[in-house]
């Protein structure tokens, strides 16, 4: 019962793991992507407003207004660099001065400086190239990066698996809780109540084989203890506890497979002359009826059927006895007067 409780909990460990983290992964790119299409108008929006302070300043050659322009551009939320670049793809100025002349030869910039139009490139996931003509020979460009908002929401991302793990742990502790309560606590029960079920049903099948010892006549020929914790045996004398013994008998007799006593009442010796224990039934009684119907029994075995007679005042029955896989182990007669 604890392996299945273990399994049902594991199965729902995984399952939960894999609802929340598709949950977890679907909130994280939902909202990436509406805020990254946000913050990319946005910018767009910022830089349009600045770029003709910048060609103007480009146009009427003013180094300064120029140079505060590109670093002003440069220092907005969510750009990296601001440049002019010339057809030669010659860096006329840049916002990190160490840049300035050297020559950018990647095709992005290639293809920013022969479109001649506005253009937005696609640098990474993450990342874009905006690039607007100032003139026929010079282009500006703005290096637009998202990273900073992509590592807020990976930070993000990590507070829900971490409030998601909680909530998974809290669940599993919940549902074990309930299981061990509502399966494993009545099941645990049930054995406990079985076993002592056991343990009460050998404890009557002991003090049973005691009455039958103290019940004989004599007691010359004894079955030992090692004959008597026979399975079939016991299963004998069970089956007498719960259907023979409760009622009251004038004449009573347990008899083995081998049609040997086990048990016999007959104090007035109407059947059973001889009643040692370990004593054959032909030996037990001269009742040739008796004798006759036991035969006929251990001859069928396990189909037998019980068997009614009626001699010396006496309603006799006798009942085969079966084990719970159906093999025959043993009878028992027994007799009540009548008309007394």
């Amino acid at each position: 019962m604890k392996k299945n409780i273990f399994f049902v909990v594991f199965f729902m460990l995984i399952l939960l793991s894999a609802g929340l983290y598709f949950i977890t992964e679907y909130i994280y790119k939902d909202r990436v992507n509406a805020n990254i299409n946000s913050l990319k108008e946005t910018s767009l929006s910022v830089i349009e407003m600045i770029s003709p302070e910048i060609k103007a300043s480009f146009l009427k050659a003013d180094d300064i207004a120029l140079l505060y322009n590109i670093e002003k551009i440069s220092k907005l939320n969510n750009m990296s660099d601001a440049f002019i670049i010339n057809n030669d793809m010659e860096i006329l100025i840049h916002n990190d001065s160490t840049k300035w002349n050297k020559k950018f030869d990647e095709q992005i910039y290639q293809k920013a400086v022969e479109t001649k139009n506005k253009l937005i490139q696609n640098i990474s996931d993450y990342k874009f190239l905006y690039s607007l003509p100032i003139n026929e020979s010079s282009t500006l460009c703005v290096n637009i990066s998202l990273d900073k908002i992509i590592n807020d929401y990976n930070s993000f991302r990590i507070k829900l698996y971490i409030i998601f793990g909680i909530l998974v742990i809290l669940i599993l502790f919940l549902l074990s809780k309930m299981l061990k309560f509502f399966f494993l606590r009545p099941f645990n029960k049930a054995k406990q109540y079985l076993a002592m079920n056991e343990t009460k049903k050998k404890t009557i099948y002991w003090e049973l084989i005691d009455m039958a010892r103290k019940d004989m006549i004599t007691e010359s020929s004894q079955i030992t203890d090692e004959q008597l914790d026979k399975e079939n045996i016991k299963e004998l004398f069970n089956f007498a506890s719960e259907n023979i013994f409760k009622q009251e008998n004038d004449v009573l007799a347990i008899l083995d497979a081998s049609t040997k006593l086990l048990y016999c009442k007959d104090k007035e010796k109407n059947i059973f002359e001889e009643q040692k224990l370990n004593t054959h039934i032909v030996n037990a009684t001269t009742n040739v009826e008796i004798i006759k119907n036991v035969s006929e029994i251990v001859e069928k075995a396990a189909k037998a059927q019980e068997i009614e007679l009626s001699m010396l005042n006496l309603n006799i029955k006798i009942i085969p006895v079966n084990n719970r896989k159906n093999i025959f182990i043993g009878i028992i007669i027994k007799g009540n007067f009548v008309g007394i």
